[in-house]
């Protein structure tokens, strides 16, 4: 879904679903309770060596599954209270808290850079960089969406970066995309400090 939003999103027109710019409540309704299902969607083809493999296969049928250890763990260090608030409550908010920086990264922030004949313009929320984990420089990620670093200045902490560099320390990660080795895109302009 995250594909086909960011492809709908660099075209001139966007179907209002991948805007994020409805009222609050009716965006919140779309992102968390809605499908949609388009009559001719774009095909996104996942690389075989990422989709043949089976840990990525088992993660993304079982995502509800792993957290049975986490809440046996946790019910055994605290009972029912534990894992209420470390299972169940911690996943509600994660969702409703990625959903909420999308909204607003869509609406209102700093804009260093701008994508010409793009609908829709990503923006920076400096406030929430670390507890979002670097996902609210939202703006940067529209200019490079390919980077694995989004707090692109010394002043934008990215803590997602640099737990992709501690993993790429241990050899967990490899190959980290960064701005200087993505290609050359004519629609994007510098536009340093401005906000919209």
């Amino acid at each position: 879904m995250h594909d086909i939003r960011d492809w709908s999103q660099r075209h001139e027109a966007c179907h209002p679903y991948f805007v994020h710019q409805s009222k609050i409540w009716r965006d919140y309704i779309w992102q968390m309770h809605c499908d949609l299902r388009l009559k001719h969607p774009p095909e996104f083809k996942i690389e075989p060596r990422i989709a043949q493999d089976r840990i990525y296969q088992q993660m993304q049928k079982g995502w509800m599954l792993q957290q049975v250890p986490w809440a046996v763990l946790f019910y055994l260090l605290g009972g029912w209270p534990f894992v209420i608030w470390t299972v169940s409550v911690r996943i509600t908010i994660s969702l409703i808290g990625h959903w909420l920086v999308g909204y607003f990264a869509h609406n209102t922030g700093q804009r260093d850079w701008h994508l010409q004949g793009h609908a829709v313009q990503g923006h920076n929320l400096p406030h929430i960089g670390l507890l979002s984990m670097g996902e609210s420089w939202h703006n940067n990620h529209h200019a490079y969406p390919e980077s694995a670093k989004l707090g692109l200045r010394a002043s934008q902490h990215d803590p997602g970066w640099w737990a992709l560099q501690a993993l790429q320390a241990i050899g967990l990660v490899w190959k980290l995309k960064l701005p200087r080795d993505l290609p050359y895109r004519p629609e994007l302009k510098a536009i340093y400090g401005k906000t919209k």
